[in-house]
């Protein structure tokens, strides 16, 4: 009896093309164990960590993409293995971006041909390893009998040959997609790589676009936790991450209104142990609307400096509402998370759902979901102090009325009406004033949470100068508002001053005009009233000094 099992040849449909429903995320796997390449080569003393470098290439005229790095390389006699063997990896999870042996296989659905050519400091060849693209997808293909097991197919599509000679000096590894699939040709876009890239790798903030952004990194290094950050070439022009000085948001009163970052908002949250758990930064805007930027909308997640999912992996820790969550594309920023329990599943579109992780959506939550109401009382407020501007003219309308021509019964009472409106929309905006209030000082939005930073001073990482439950509102702004129109309310009220008409008018006549100017205000709008009263007494104007003795 036969008791060896096969892995059947269809797990490597799985494992390449099958894998991601983003073909870009190629670029994502092979830039991750070039990170890890160079650390270990800064860990073993071959180059420092500001020397170490990813090179990528995008040619469209020969279909070609080349990913390069200076890090370790892999020693000749450890490539077929390494290489070779699907799904074993040396690497830690806890140590290492990449760690499941079989990101490199990437490539495969996208290209005719993959290539890994690698040489260790030391050694005088390089190596080169090649796999077959356009044979393994042949191999694949369900009427295809020829092959059963994983390992028959492999060995039928992939050569390692060693090439001679390489300088004794040289480390790196290159992988080098040839021949890219014409529905693939998205891959060789090098703007929308660049965006892609810009988002996803591990890079540093370009401080000439904002400098705010510095206090991100020195937040990080207080925590005694490196930024990890490398440099990354595309064509030969070093990229960093997205964010700048301003962001483009959807505005209801302008098509383009642009919010500028005021600030940068760190916080930080420990485990229950006591330990450092994340570290994170959100920008401080006027939250005018969504942002329209996909390259720079929502809160990401980091792990190693590298995205885990995209800007909408948080949303839901926003709110059980579609509300709420689309409230996370109204922020922008990251958060870093440094716990080993925390795992990047296999897509890396999120984490492993373990007790941990568990424990990280309980923390963040506590967080996210405070940051949910900041656009809704930033929008209360904004709505606010437009309406107060409304109330200080309105004022100031009534008050030029009454020092003018003067007033009639009717409008009196038009006024008082008026009045008792602008008192009631006051009201309104001191009953939302104080529930923000309340809401905004029912935690210690500034509170430092204690943790365990491996002997690292512990920092104030919220900056007092900005509410995280959002803004407060000044009290007396309203008492004042309230006084004025109570002020204006007494002087219509006590008001004896009725329309001024011309001293030759008898005063028989002039009880008839009022009954006109009345029955003006009654059916005309307070504007087109005072127009139409005042024509009325310009033709009233005496031709003469002469006084009349009659209406005519």
């Amino acid at each position: 009896m036969n008791n060896s099992r096969i892995i059947g040849k269809h797990t490597l449909e799985s494992l390449t093309v099958g894998m991601y429903a983003d073909n870009r995320i190629v670029f994502r796997e092979y830039v991750q164990n070039a990170t890890d390449a160079i650390d270990s080569a800064v860990s073993m003393g071959i180059i420092e960590q500001k020397d170490g470098r990813i090179d990528i290439s995008i040619d469209n005229k020969e279909k070609e993409i080349r990913i390069r790095d200076n890090g370790t390389g892999i020693r000749a006699q450890d490539v077929y293995h390494t290489l070779g063997d699907i799904g074993k990896s040396t690497k830690r999870h806890s140590e290492n971006r990449g760690f499941r042996g079989i990101g490199r296989l990437g490539g495969l659905g996208y290209c005719a041909e993959l290539q890994f050519i690698t040489s260790y400091q030391g050694e005088k060849v390089k190596t080169v390893t090649l796999w077959d693209a356009k044979k393994l997808r042949r191999v694949l293909q369900p009427d295809n009998d020829n092959y059963e097991a994983v390992v028959e197919v492999v060995d039928a599509v992939v050569t390692i040959q060693e090439e001679h000679p390489e300088k004794e000096s040289e480390h790196y590894f290159e992988v080098i997609l040839s021949g890219i699939e014409e529905e693939h040709f998205n891959l060789l876009d090098v703007e929308n790589i660049r965006d892609y890239l810009s988002q996803v790798a591990p890079l540093p903030f370009d401080y000439t676009q904002n400098m705010a952004l510095r206090k991100v990194n020195d937040h990080l290094q207080k925590l005694g936790v490196s930024p990890e950050e490398y440099k990354i070439f595309l064509n030969e022009e070093q990229l960093h991450k997205p964010y700048r000085l301003k962001v483009l948001v959807n505005s209801r009163t302008k098509n383009n209104k642009f919010d500028f970052i005021k600030e940068v908002i760190l916080f930080e949250a420990a485990k229950d142990d006591g330990t450092l758990f994340f570290a994170g930064w959100y920008a401080d805007t006027d939250l005018s609307g969504m942002i329209k930027d996909d390259n720079v909308n929502g809160i990401r997640l980091r792990k190693g400096n590298i995205l885990i999912g995209d800007n909408r992996t948080l949303d839901e820790f926003f709110g059980n509402s579609k509300t709420y969550q689309n409230f996370n594309r109204w922020f922008t920023g990251e958060i870093y998370v440094f716990d080993e329990g925390l795992i990047p599943n296999a897509r890396r579109d999120d984490f492993e759902k373990n007790e941990t992780y568990y424990e990280f959506k309980r923390k963040l939550e506590e967080r996210t979901h405070k940051l949910a109401r900041i656009p809704h009382v930033r929008s209360t407020i904004r709505s606010n102090e437009k309406k107060r501007k409304e109330i200080v003219q309105s004022i100031q309308n009534i008050e030029n009325e009454l020092s003018s021509v003067g007033i009639t019964d009717t409008r009196k009472e038009q006024l008082t009406d008026e009045v008792d409106k602008l008192k009631k929309k006051a009201k309104t905006i001191k009953s939302q004033v104080k529930k923000i209030n309340h809401n905004s000082s029912g935690h210690d939005v500034s509170r430092n949470e204690p943790h365990n930073n491996g002997g690292k001073q512990n920092i104030n990482t919220i900056n007092n100068n900005n509410s995280e439950a959002g803004d407060k509102e000044k009290q007396h702004n309203n008492e004042d508002l309230l006084q004025k129109i109570e002020d204006i309310e007494a002087e219509i009220e006590n008001s004896e001053k009725y329309i001024e008409l011309p001293p030759t008018i008898p005063r028989k006549c002039r009880k008839e005009i009022d009954k006109i100017f009345n029955i003006i205000d009654r059916v005309l709008d307070s504007g087109l009233a005072k127009e139409l009263k005042t024509e009325i007494i310009k033709e009233l104007q005496p031709k003469s000094k002469k006084k009349r003795d009659n209406c005519k």
